[in-house]
């Protein structure tokens, strides 16, 4: 079986790699289309279920995809058990009570009214957080790179302008559609996208950078939607802050007013010197399309309606790290049916 997987982030090859190591005679190629609106890295690197307690479904989905991780890399410390952290500077009561509806049946959750202390850039004032151990941190371009390198992936560069023409010229029995662009324009989905903008800082004086990655990734409490919302991990010794998550489509305007708005935002949770200079800014563009997601997954795998070798695969939300493995295995699924 000769399978094209279009898009080269970190979805697309772990999707390729899922695919070889579990159908042992397929022939996966990835495909780099050449599109305009190539991310950047975007992805935070985080393997977090800490935000998913109030939809069981969501959780469930989580843990099935560390376990995808584990299966696709071996033994390879790739993936790091630091924990998460979701935390709330007004509110006690509310994350109180999601802990409380969260903590049925997970006894390792536990919420703590000092969470300055898990990471030092926060604000020595009481944070609230609802803290959970067994969660992961990675870095994906690394797992880019040792995925292709595992699975010998074969990437081609190529301006892919159809995705009929494709599937005939490429002469592969399914092309799988991974890639924002394509999915946005496709009248099966018929969605803009949301634009996410993440930073990277270096961290400032009140920082030991030697001991960054000691700790805890933050989320604030009621991510999710549009909007500018506090998370923070580290990359390569510099923060990764942000995000942005906004309905404007492919735009890339205004990115200079993005970042004052996020880390003015950051403010609300920072240490005045916890962070320093700016060094990039990445940006990605997601579907946003939480109605047409499968009833039993967080994200879609459809076959396209007008032609059933088109695969498509959106709908992760910000997920994408996390999901991609197990999505490839929905894609095996698929196609013994």
């Amino acid at each position: 079986m000769k399978i094209g997987v279009i898009g080269d982030g970190i979805i697309g090859t772990a999707v390729a790699a899922s695919i070889l190591k579990f159908h042992r005679t397929a022939q996966v190629t990835l495909i780099d289309d050449g599109r305009p609106y190539k991310t950047s890295q975007a992805g935070q690197g985080y393997l977090w279920s800490i935000h998913r307690y109030d939809d069981k479904i969501g959780f469930q989905t989580s843990l099935l995809a560390k376990e995808a991780w584990k299966d696709l890399l071996g033994d390879d410390e790739l993936l790091e058990k630091k924990g998460s952290l979701l935390i709330s500077p007004k509110d006690e009561n509310e994350l109180r009570q999601y802990f409380e509806r969260a903590k049925v049946g997970i006894e390792e959750l536990k919420f703590v009214d000092d969470a300055a202390t898990m990471n030092q850039a926060l604000k020595s004032d009481k944070f609230y957080g609802v803290y959970f151990p067994d969660d992961y941190t990675c870095t994906p371009p690394e797992l880019i790179d040792i995925l292709k390198e595992r699975y010998d992936l074969k990437l081609e560069k190529r301006s892919v302008r159809c995705l009929e023409d494709e599937l005939q010229e490429s002469k592969v029995d399914y092309l799988i559609v991974c890639a924002g662009p394509w999915i946005n324009e496709l009248k099966d989905v018929g969605v803009e996208p949301i634009r996410g903008v993440l930073l990277e800082v270096d961290s400032g004086k009140d920082i030991d950078s030697k001991s960054l990655t000691n700790d805890v990734p933050v989320m604030e409490y009621g991510y999710g939607g549009c909007g500018f919302h506090f998370t923070l991990s580290c990359r390569n010794g510099k923060y990764l802050v942000g995000a942005s998550r906004e309905d404007v489509g492919f735009s890339t305007e205004n990115l200079d007013k993005v970042e004052c708005s996020i880390l003015e935002h950051a403010k609300v949770f920072l240490k005045s010197d916890a962070l320093a200079q700016t060094c990039d800014v990445r940006v990605g563009y997601r579907p946003l399309c939480i109605d047409q997601r499968s009833l039993d997954r967080k994200y879609s795998v459809t076959q396209l309606e007008t032609n059933k070798r088109i695969i498509l695969l959106y709908g992760f939300e910000g997920q994408g790290v996390l999901y991609a493995p197990l999505a490839g295995l929905d894609v095996l699924d698929l196609l013994k049916h």
